[in-house]
């Protein structure tokens, strides 16, 4: 006869069941915001420097920083399905189960009331009444204002994992589009930047530049009204400019949520933490050692997205005086 094997422990940012298996908790897990923090973390440079620096110590000043280091290790080495497998879950699951409603015996009553703790509530049920009745009573009075606002909106928020989504409003979505934005600006526009001659071209570079931001913005359709061909010139410079400046906006989120990913912080919608201290002098001679490898790495999403390619066809034509 076989044996059920045990049920995986549970990830609140899975939802509140268990999995049953390791395979159904990656089937969960490949479509989750858990997949797009793999994601954004890949684009981190910091991170990439690390992981080629460092083996089992963290080469770094930054302790948040070495604390991701140590618990998910390389996410260029392999794929999600394996790295979630092998280690990526540990770092979600939950340290401690929720909290339970128990039957309290008469004969211990007295002493655990005089263990009564904050955030508890200690009800007295006849159980003459019938089951209906008494869920309906009981619903009137956690209803009560003084006792609904110790109940948390987002379950989140009473995780015990080591690594915690953040429990705020967040599309999967929008999540995705952030990721397109900053991996396409990346490759029409930070890279040939670097490898490019400094100095030379600059006219050129600045217009390629305009002309590839508002590519981004139409092919991911961010702002469909000033993707359209205006009747006027000035109205067409106007619909560039405004494009420009949405996708401008995709893309300082997207920075932000690389910035606080790299310390263990996810999905976080402000300005990241500083990294003016996080590696001396030594460590930051090995990143310039390595500052090209790390720029032909192609970044863009393992979940599929646009390509490069996709971009470079999109139609600009803004007049250049």
């Amino acid at each position: 006869m076989s044996t059920r094997l045990p049920r995986r422990p549970l990830i609140k940012a899975l939802g509140t069941q268990r999995s049953d298996d390791a395979q159904a908790e990656l089937e969960r897990a490949r479509t989750s915001v858990l997949r797009w923090w793999w994601e954004y973390l890949r684009l981190s440079r910091d991170y990439w420097m690390v992981c080629r620096t460092s083996r089992i110590t963290a080469q770094t000043r930054d302790d948040a920083f070495a604390r991701v280091f140590e618990a998910f290790g390389s996410v260029w080495d392999t794929d999600f399905d394996t790295w979630w497998l092998e280690r990526g879950h540990e770092g979600f699951a939950e340290l401690t189960g929720p909290p339970r409603v128990r039957e309290v015996p008469q004969s211990r009553m007295e002493r655990d009331r005089m263990a009564y703790r904050e955030g508890q509530l200690w009800l007295a049920l006849p159980l003459t009444l019938t089951r209906a009745t008494l869920m309906r009573q009981i619903g009137k009075i956690l209803d009560k204002e003084e006792h609904a606002r110790h109940r948390p909106g987002n379950r989140l928020t009473l995780s015990t994992a080591t690594f915690r989504v953040n429990p705020v409003r967040y599309r999967l979505h929008t999540l995705a589009t952030m990721h397109h934005v900053y991996c396409l600006h990346r490759a029409l526009i930070e890279k040939p930047k670097f490898f490019r001659d400094q100095g030379s071209h600059a006219a050129q570079a600045a217009y390629q530049h305009r002309a590839d931001v508002f590519r981004i913005g139409q092919l991911l359709g961010i702002s469909p009204v000033n993707a359209r061909a205006a009747q006027t010139q000035e109205e067409q410079r106007l619909r560039y400019n405004r494009m420009r400046a949405t996708v401008g906006r995709f893309l300082t989120r997207a920075r932000w949520l690389i910035a606080h990913v790299e310390v263990g912080q996810f999905p976080v919608f402000r300005a990241g933490p500083s990294t003016r201290f996080r590696f001396n002098e030594r460590q930051l001679e090995q990143h310039r050692a390595l500052e090209s490898e790390w720029w032909a790495l192609d970044l863009q999403a393992t979940l599929g997205g646009f390509c490069v390619e996709d971009a470079k066809r999109v139609h600009y034509n803004e007049y250049r005086s």
